[in-house]
């Protein structure tokens, strides 16, 4: 577990070979800046606007963290209400009903994948509008208005979640904001390149800190931008194993089959 690449480990990766080209710089006598309040405020202006951005981000992340529990609450509604209507109807197709849960779990887990780039839901929300003739059978079938009320409730919470995750996997947070964070870090790193610090330990110790959390900045903000990221080794993506774990319990549940009516 430990091993799985992280924000810090990608940071670190990035950090170790821009203090060996520092001490470069060094060794080279190619430093020929010296500090100044300017490049303070660089460093300064690049952290606040990355900030700014993150604090976006983190709001996003935190709702995200929550839709694997509420989609398999939605998806558990849906197939116990339509195991018992299963149990008073016995001409009503459950097994159907599983083939349709199971394609929408699969299609989710898919479409979250790093080759399908981490957005590619329009298979799952297929799915789900497909659920709209599962209402109509029951209601066709007799079912009691209750439970097809919940049935529909389930339906409606599985589409706005799925549809919240397609929106916040396409789309990127301030864009704008993004790249000017982007050049204020390049441009700060680039800076302390060449910036003359007293004492060679004290000059890598220095640019190796502001440049190892300027960069960490910058993962940390793709990796809260992009919250499901299924087939990255990586520990800073939303946990999928809920709907993992209902995935195998959904295609092994038995299913109670109705009693034959007495004859007389």
């Amino acid at each position: 577990m430990m091993l799985r690449p992280s924000v810090a480990l990608k940071a670190f990766r990035i950090a170790v070979p821009a203090i060996a080209l520092k001490a470069l710089v060094i060794v080279l006598g190619l430093e020929f800046m010296p500090l100044n309040p300017l490049i303070g405020s660089v460093i300064a202006g690049a952290i606040f606007v990355m900030g700014f951005v993150l604090g976006g981000l983190i709001a996003d992340y935190k709702e995200a963290e929550r839709m694997p529990s509420e989609i398999r609450a939605a998806l558990d509604r849906i197939w116990t209400e339509t195991k018992l209507f299963h149990l008073s109807k016995r001409d009503f197709d459950i097994e159907h009903v599983r083939r349709q849960l199971l394609a929408i779990l699969r299609s989710f887990l898919v479409g979250v994948e790093k080759t399908r780039g981490y957005g590619d839901l329009r298979s799952c929300i297929e799915s789900i509008d497909n659920l709209s003739s599962l209402v109509a059978e029951m209601e066709k079938q007799g079912a009691p208005p209750f439970l097809l009320g919940r049935v529909k409730d389930g339906r409606e919470n599985l589409l706005r979640n799925v549809l919240r995750i397609y929106y916040i996997q396409r789309t990127v947070y301030l864009p704008s904001a993004r790249f000017l964070a982007e050049v204020l870090m390049i441009g700060a790193v680039g800076l302390l390149l060449f910036v003359q610090i007293s004492g060679v330990i004290e000059s890598l110790v220095q640019f190796g800190i502001i440049t190892y959390f300027i960069v960490y900045l910058r993962y940390l903000t793709y990796a809260l931008d992009t919250p499901f990221r299924q087939g990255e080794r990586t520990q800073d993506d939303v946990s999928l194993f809920l709907l993992k774990d209902y995935e195998q319990k959904l295609a092994t549940d038995h299913v109670v089959e109705p009693l034959a009516t007495a004859q007389t």
